[in-house]
């Protein structure tokens, strides 16, 4: 998906846009190749991330219940959006028609609220069981997380089809065109306001702040932690049940707050070109907007990583975890076996 792609109009005055991408060889091939290996690594680690949790039912809490919602938001791009800016690179124009190009742009336009409402309730749910661990468990039981990420894809999806719905009811026309190679989506300048204010501005600014206030609750944790652990001269208190639990609240916010980071870093990168090409009538160049588009499909595989990576209980759960653990409970079990049997006495052999 690129900005340099959307004619932001009022319906009215629709412009033909200038045939492919007007990209040199080069920048498209080398783009185009990396947008080919990108969605096999985001495909292949979000559905090890999925599979892993489903499959494991002590990872089945409110947490991981947004972060599967976030991977399969990550898994659509990486499947439907993503090798379609590819082939559009390293051809030169849109392989497909008005069907595949609305259906890229619905899904494209999907990813921003998707990937912040989730982070958003993320983050919200870790603030929760950090300040009020009582209402955490009952806030977020397993009804409400349910009800609560069935609005979210409803709001979004809604979110999604309007920019294409809306025209073909109101106006009687679908606002999807593919004219000289181009996927092109006709859309208010309006429903682009919408989009930055309500679906991105507005949660991330919540977010950075319920961000803000853990890490300091953390930080304060940590330092009573080591106080406590200085003033007995051990760690003992360190390991009782309550400060487990503290402790692993606090590294979950400091993984919540990295993949917020680079959410913001992948996204806002996009936005300000993208902003800056709507207000200059596209005055940068096409080669720094789709680098930017680039740096934003590099979260859908950054984030399985990150928190595939640094929470423990999904790390220790992976299949090949769990296959190197296999092989060495049978390698010590095999050494234990060759210890205890006692060698043949080649003195006392039938001969």
């Amino acid at each position: 998906m690129n900005f340099s792609n959307w004619n932001v109009t009022q319906f009215t005055n629709w412009t033909q846009p200038e045939h492919g991408h007007n990209l040199t060889h080069e920048f498209s091939t080398t783009l185009g190749i990396f947008f080919i290996l990108l969605p096999i690594i985001a495909i292949v680690c979000n559905v090890v991330l999925i599979g892993t949790v489903v499959t494991n039912r002590t990872l089945h809490n409110s947490t991981n219940a947004f972060i599967i919602s976030l991977a399969v938001s990550d898994l659509l791009i990486a499947m439907f959006v993503i090798p379609q800016d590819a082939l559009f690179l390293l051809k030169g124009y849109h392989v497909g028609g008005r069907i595949s190009c609305g259906f890229k742009e619905a899904l494209f336009f999907l990813s921003l609220p998707a990937s912040v409402l989730n982070l958003l309730l993320l983050t919200v749910e870790r603030y929760t069981k950090i300040i009020s661990p009582y209402k955490h468990r009952f806030v977020f039981c397993k009804r409400n997380t349910a009800i609560m990420l069935t609005l979210l894809w409803l709001y979004t999806i809604g979110v999604a089809l309007y920019p294409i719905l809306n025209p073909l009811v109101v106006h009687g026309y679908l606002p999807i065109f593919v004219f000289n190679g181009v996927c092109w989506l006709q859309f208010s300048l309006t429903y682009v306001f919408f989009q930055l204010c309500a679906n991105f501005m507005a949660p991330t600014f919540i977010t950075l702040i319920l961000n803000g206030l853990m890490l300091a609750v953390a930080q304060k944790h940590s330092k009573s932690i080591s106080q406590l652990s200085i003033s007995q001269g051990n760690k003992q208190s360190c390991t009782s049940v309550s400060w487990v639990h503290i402790l692993r609240n606090m590294k979950a916010a400091k993984t919540i707050a990295l993949l917020v980071g680079v959410f913001l870093t992948c996204w806002l990168t996009f936005l300000i070109t993208a902003i800056i090409n709507v207000r200059c009538n596209e005055c940068l160049r096409r080669e720094l907007t789709w680098a930017a588009n680039g740096i934003n499909y590099t979260s859908c595989a950054l984030n399985p990583i990150i928190y595939g990576l640094l929470n423990r209980p999904i790390r220790n759960a992976l299949p090949f975890k769990k296959t190197r653990k296999l092989k060495h409970s049978v390698s010590e079990a095999t050494k234990l076996l060759r210890n205890k049997i006692p060698k043949c006495d080649i003195s006392s052999s039938w001969v």
